[in-house]
């Protein structure tokens, strides 16, 4: 029998395929989820189109997984393992959460895929948190089992309640509590979340801009001072996604640049209590296309997220000492799922 395996990065967009062989892996090949009806139609889809037969498979799934099957968090599929092992007459089928794939990849990561946010700390072994905006706001936590080796626990700490630490960014919560049920970190720091922000950045602006924001946009305009304003750099442009404000904000519009400013705001709060949490002192690593965009990752290692990280009252000697690092490595989940595929 075959012993391909396919190995399989749902996320709350799109789903990735490739091809483990037990000696080389093939590169990924991406469908939009909305394409298809069904997660099964989807693995049909490209089993046709590539002609290959599998005998296992490795699946990431961005949502809660229970009892071995999971229901994603931003869309309507149900991957369900043991029906798929059923369906496609396989030997083994391994379910995880899609972030446990992002954590388990950055294990194999090269030190010079790693940049430090502000002040660069040593790593030293012990527990670790990775974090990554993308559809929705993902967590898993690194750990350790043994000498350098860890245990991955999934975790929906995405879907905790959101905090704050300014005025500010209190003012601006209490705007999107108006348009959100419940107000969690994913809400603000995922690609739907840079919207949501800017949105509400936007309608407020002409109000904010000498009162509630005055102080955010002069350490803005201090800290991306190596980005030219426009004669427009004030007006609100309607937009369609988060590429078009990254696109804005790089053309020197003020509202583009407060949207990512406050965005990191929000994330550097989330990743410190992540880090306070289970106290993560190998390190605090932030992953995925979002922040390794060029001109995002520009922005954000500009950002000062460091002081937000570290802004933690009493616990703030022991922040300062945590790493908190961007991982600039693209597919990531793939390092993942091949780091499983191996031990199979």
């Amino acid at each position: 029998m075959s012993k391909n395996i396919l190995l399989t990065d749902v996320g709350g967009t799109h789903i990735r395929f490739a091809c483990y062989n037990g000696r080389e892996c093939s590169s990924f090949v991406r469908y939009k989820i909305q394409e298809f009806q069904t997660f099964k139609d989807a693995v049909n889809a490209y089993l046709s189109e590539t002609e290959i037969i599998i005998s296992a498979m490795v699946i990431g799934a961005a949502g809660l997984r229970c009892n071995n099957r999971v229901c994603l968090t931003n869309h309507t599929w149900i991957v369900d393992a043991l029906e798929i092992k059923k369906q496609l007459n396989l030997e083994q089928v391994i379910l995880l959460n899609d972030f446990t794939l992002q954590g388990l990849g950055t294990l194999d990561c090269q030190e010079s895929d790693l940049l430090h946010l502000g002040k660069e700390c040593p790593i030293v072994f012990g527990p670790r948190a990775v974090i990554g905006a993308g559809t929705g706001l993902g967590v898993c936590f690194l750990m350790p089992n043994g000498e350098n080796d860890f245990t991955v626990c999934e975790s929906e700490a995405g879907h905790t309640t959101l905090g704050v630490v300014t005025k500010s960014m209190h003012i601006v919560a209490q705007k999107a509590w108006e348009k959100v049920p419940h107000l969690s970190f994913e809400r603000l720091v995922s690609g739907q979340g840079i919207m949501l922000l800017y949105q509400i950045i936007g309608e407020n602006y002409t109000e904010w801009q000498e009162t509630v924001l005055f102080d955010e946009i002069v350490k803005m305009k201090q800290a991306y001072n190596f980005i030219m304003p426009t004669e427009k750099s004030g007006e609100w442009i309607p937009v369609t996604s988060g590429s078009e404000i990254t696109v804005l904000a790089e053309q020197g519009n003020e509202i583009a640049l407060m949207t990512w400013w406050l965005f990191f705001k929000y994330l550097g709060v989330f990743c410190s209590n992540m880090a306070l949490t289970l106290k993560t002192s190998g390190g605090v690593y932030l992953v995925g296309d979002i922040l390794t965009h060029p001109m995002v990752k520009q922005l954000l290692m500009a950002s000062r997220i460091r002081s937000t990280f570290e802004k933690k009252g009493r616990f703030k000697s022991f922040m300062e000492n945590i790493p908190l690092i961007l991982v600039d490595k693209k597919n990531i989940p793939l390092l993942g799922l091949l780091h499983i595929a191996k031990r199979i």
